[in-house]
Formats: structure tokens, sequence, C-alpha cells
């Protein structure tokens, strides 16, 4: 009896064995990343808050908007966060991805440096790419549609957007949300010295400013600071962005171009075998994150940081292609993964495609026209 033990247990072992050998690991097959770009100086509107004493700096040499020193470290930084974690997936050298990259940003100077800044971190040059000494850098080309023709990270200035948001914001139940903060806006017109009425758009700029303008340690006037910390400054950014997003139509046109894209890319990549597209990068704004996150049911009200990521994972196993979704908060350096609402985890593919559907733009507003050349002005 001893000695069919004896016999058994090896047996045993190698039936285990049998099954370990059989089982597939999990495999990598696309990445979407959707980031924010990095630090950046303030914006200046003197109109708007003419009362702010740094409207009127020239931020020499970096120019209104631009990105800072830090930015540039932090954004190079991502790049290099996004290598560790997909190092086996990205390969060795960027020579090995000449069609599998593609890397496209808003028309704007700090998103494409931006884009070009994580690239340096992600893709270093291997030993037989480089081509210089000291630098350790190689050129990858990057994309951009000019600011008239980008609907993937515009489209809240197309008409169609811009006629639905002027429809929703007359709508009573609206009315009310904004007629809380009557009072609060004259006080804060007075404030910062505006000469009209203020908007909600001047709020998503004062707030980013003063933000901004703390973190770079720049003189902070006693109002500055009152304003920064009055917590209905923080509500009414927070309305800016659910008014934006009011009906499903503001949703689509918000999101829904990039969304599509996205949503096509890793359908394809699941049924074309000669779909070589591993990673595509979208160098872009706040915004547009906060935007992707409502149409996937999971914005909690949080305002992104600089260079924040929206990863979407296309991963393949034996049963099937299923999608994860991770983010970045940049500010700190945590990744974090989210449920889709709605779907089982893993959630597959077909499932995920057919949840996030509706949050798609439409055949008929594809052709949605960007009514403005600039990402804000004075008048807006």
């Amino acid at each position: 009896m001893q000695t069919s033990k004896i016999i058994l247990w090896p047996l045993a072992f190698l039936l285990l064995g049998i099954v370990f050998v059989g089982a597939k690991e999990p495999e990598l097959r696309q990445l979407n990343v959707v980031f924010r770009h990095a630090d950046r100086t303030p914006e200046t509107f003197p109109k708007r808050f003419p009362n702010d004493p740094h409207m009127y700096e020239s931020f020499h040499p970096i120019g209104p908007g631009g990105l800072t020193n830090e930015g540039k470290r932090r954004v190079y930084h991502l790049g290099e966060v996004l290598r560790n974690r997909y190092r086996d997936f990205l390969g060795s050298s960027r020579d090995d991805h000449r069609e599998s990259l593609f890397a496209i940003s808003s028309d704007v100077a700090r998103t494409k440096m931006s884009l070009q800044l994580i690239l340096v971190g992600l893709y270093p040059p291997s030993a037989d790419s480089k081509w210089h000494e000291q630098l350790e850098w190689q050129p990858i080309p990057t994309y951009y549609n000019e600011f008239s023709k980008d609907t993937f990270f515009n489209s809240d200035r197309c008409q169609m957007f811009i006629d639905e948001l002027t429809r929703v914001r007359s709508l009573p139940d609206v009315q009310k949300k904004l007629g809380k903060f009557d009072t609060y806006l004259e006080e804060l017109r007075k404030t910062v010295g505006k000469k009209s009425k203020l908007n909600l758009n001047d709020i998503l700029l004062l707030h980013n400013n003063l933000d901004i303008e703390k973190r770079m340690n720049l003189t902070m006037l006693p109002w500055m600071n009152d304003v920064l910390a009055d917590e209905r400054l923080i509500e009414m950014r927070r309305l800016y962005y659910e008014i934006n997003s009011y009906t499903d139509l503001l949703k689509r046109l918000l999101s829904g171009f990039m969304l599509r894209k996205i949503n096509e890319d890793m359908f394809e990549a699941s049924t074309n075998a000669n779909f070589t597209r591993k990673v595509t990068l979208y160098g872009g704004h706040d915004k547009n994150i906060i935007a992707l996150l409502q149409s996937l049911k999971i914005y909690d009200g949080h305002f992104p940081d600089f260079t924040s990521a929206l990863i979407f994972e296309l991963w393949f196993h034996d049963k099937g292609y299923y999608v994860k979704i991770f983010y970045y908060l940049g500010i700190p350096e945590e990744m974090k993964e989210f449920t889709i609402p709605g779907c089982a985890n893993p959630c597959s593919l077909d499932e995920y495609l057919k949840l996030t559907k509706a949050a798609e733009v439409r055949d008929n507003e594809l052709n949605c026209k960007i009514y403005s050349t600039t990402y804000f002005s004075e008048t807006d």
C-alpha cells in the first residue's frame, strides 16, 4: 500500500505540470493613453481679472500658459513610468515600433511639448538607435490637427456643441443651479475687478490661474488666497463640468470623437491580424480626461492634475479579449484601476463596446465645425 502512494505522487506532480504548462498567460495587445499636459505658467487675461498682478507678466522666457521646467521633468517621468510598466510590451527600442506607435496632441504649445517629452522617457534610444554620445534622445514623429479642425481635443468649440450648450443653459433647472451663485458671482466680480458679469468660463480660468500661481510660489495677495480657499469656487467649477455634459448630446460631442477612435482601434486590434498599432498617445487637457470619465460613468468630481493619464488596456486570454482601465494621478504618482460600471471584472471587449457605444459620436455628428481658432480668449 505504501508503494502505491510513492508511485502516485510523481504522477500527480506530472499532471499538475501539464496543467500549468498548458495554461497561457494573458497578453497585452494594445494601449491607448490619454494624458494631461504638464505643469504650466498662468494664462494672462488682464480684462477678465485686472486685480490679479500676474495678469500683466510676460513669464519670460516661457510665456503665458507655457511648460515650466518642473513640468518638463514631470511629463518626462510619466514616460519613464509607462516604460517601466509596459517594458516587455513596448520592446527595447523605438525602431521596433515604427508602425506600432501613433502620438497626437492638441494644437497648443504645452501639449505638443508634453507629447515630445513623454516620448523621451517612453522610448529611450537603444544601442543600435543611439546617434549621439551625450544625448539620450531619438526623434519620433508626432501629430496634431490645427485647432479649427480638431474635434479630438476641442469639440467643445464646435457649433453643434455651442448650440446645445446654449439651449441647456436656458433650461429652468439649470438656471436654478446657476442662480444659487448670483450673489457670490457679483462679490467675486468686484474682487477680481472685471467690469462685466462673470461666467462659468471665468470660473474655470480663475481657479486654474490662482492654483498655478500658488504652486509657483508667486506673490499671493490676501484676496487671492481667500478666493482660492472658498469652497464656492470649487462648487462652481464642478457645475461648469456638470452643465457642459448635461445631455447625452453634450457628452457625445465632448468625448465621443476620441472614445469612438479608441474603441475602433481596440476592435480592429482584436479582429485584424494585420493591425500593427500597439500604442496611441493622446496629449490633451484636463477637460478631455474629465469628459471621458463622464462618458464612462466613473467621474467623481475631481480635477485631473498635471500629467494625469487615463489608460485603456486591451488584453487577450484563452476566453477572448477584455478591457482594463487605469488612472495615473500624476500628483501624487499613483496608479489605480477603475471598475467599469455594468461590466464584470475583467470586462470583455464585446461587453465594453456595447456599454460605451451610446457615448460615441454618431456619423451625422462627425462633421461638427470648430467655430474658434483659439483655446480661450478674453471674450469667451
